[in-house]
Order: C-alpha cells, then structure tokens, then sequence
C-alpha cells in the first residue's frame, strides 16, 4: 500500500534518473557531434577564405600583365602612328617636289622647244605623255598611302 506506492514512486523516479542520464549522454554526443560540424565547417571556411585570396592574388597578377602589355601595345601603336604621319608628311612633299619638277621640266622642254626649232604640238604631245606619266605615279603613291592610313585607322579603332 504505502510501502508499495513508495517504492513505485521510487522505482518511477530511479527509472526516470536512467532516462535522464541517458538523454544528459545523448544530449552530449549530439553537442560534440555539433562542436565537431561546426568546427569542420570553420575549418572549410577558413580553406575557402584562402582559396578565394589565392584567386584575387592570381587574378590582379593577370590583371598586370595585361595592363603590362596593353601599355607596350599603346606604345606600339603610338609609334606606328608618328611613323604613319612622317610618311604621310614625307609622302606629300615628295609629291610636291615631284609636282615643282615637272613644272620645272615643262617650263625647260617649252625653252628648249622655242631653241631647237620643235613645233609647240609636239612639245604638247610629249609634256602630256610626261603628265600622264607622273600622274599615274603620283596617283599610285597618294593610293598607297590611303591604303596605309585606312589600315592604320581599322588597327586604332
């Protein structure tokens, strides 16, 4: 009665002080189980702050090559440019030389006619072959210099 009640009443709590340590013991190996999650995931996570500083380190080296050989590439280009001009610029003097000397040549042919006796029409004859001629010359040059300049142009663009 009593004497029973209590000692079920006993037997209860014993039992219930079993499953308390037995829940106090599963508790623990989950809490060590989490402690060990957690510091694996501290341990990825600190692997992949590394990575990722690998990566920026490897990418701002590609960056200065890159920004190393734009800079010569635009040294390049910036002479090849000065070069292109000084030819344009020597190209056209050249063709005004050549245009003073044919001027020049017209004006002695024309003396040299009126001296030797050689009629005008074949002086005409002979100065517009010579025109044709340095045209034809001229033209080529100017041509290949625009060809030149265009190319130059389609690189800089």
């Amino acid at each position: 009665t009593t004497k029973d009640e209590l000692q079920r009443t006993i037997s209860l709590l014993e039992e219930l002080e079993i499953q308390r340590k037995e829940e106090v013991k599963i508790w623990k190996d989950q809490m060590r189980g989490r402690e060990a999650k957690i510091r694996d995931m501290q341990s990825e996570k600190q692997n992949l702050v590394a990575k990722l500083k690998s990566t920026v380190n490897e990418r701002n080296k590609a960056v200065n090559i890159l920004q190393t050989e734009i800079d010569q590439l635009k040294t390049v280009l910036d002479d090849t440019i000065q070069k292109a001009i000084h030819d344009q610029f020597e190209s056209d003097q050249c063709r005004q030389n050549m245009q003073l000397q044919l001027e020049q040549r017209e004006k002695e042919e024309r003396n040299r006619a009126s001296r030797d006796g050689e009629t005008i029409s074949n002086l005409d004859q002979k100065l517009t072959k010579m025109k044709q001629l340095v045209s034809t010359h001229l033209q080529a040059l100017y041509d290949e210099c625009l060809k030149q300049r265009r190319i130059l142009h389609l690189i800089y663009s």
